[in-house]
């Protein structure tokens, strides 16, 4: 993967990143920085990818019934908006809300 990912963080000039599926978990495995200056971010990877308040969760329960899709993020967690940012989710009316639902 590490060649696709590296050919489309060059294209977009951002940070892509992979993640897969590990058991009931979605962990990120592999990242590239496109970016050569400026502010970048660098992610570790075997991190759990936030299910309620990340594009790649959202992307995931959207693919998985809403009953699974909710225990899930509710075993996860629903993070801060502190910790995820000023428009993180906060409750599970605001993660149906989200447009990939």
């Amino acid at each position: 993967s590490r060649p696709v990912l590296e050919h489309l963080a060059n294209d977009t000039a951002e940070l892509v990143r992979l993640a897969v599926i590990d058991h009931d978990d979605m962990v990120w495995v592999a990242a590239y920085q496109g970016t050569r200056s400026g502010l970048r971010y660098d992610p570790d990877s075997g991190s759990t990818v936030t299910l309620s308040c990340s594009a790649t969760g959202f992307a995931w329960m959207a693919h998985v019934p809403e009953e699974i899709a909710l225990q899930k993020i509710l075993r996860q967690g629903i993070t801060s908006r502190e910790d995820s940012g000023p428009r993180a989710p906060q409750t599970i009316d605001e993660i149906r809300a989200e447009p990939t639902r």
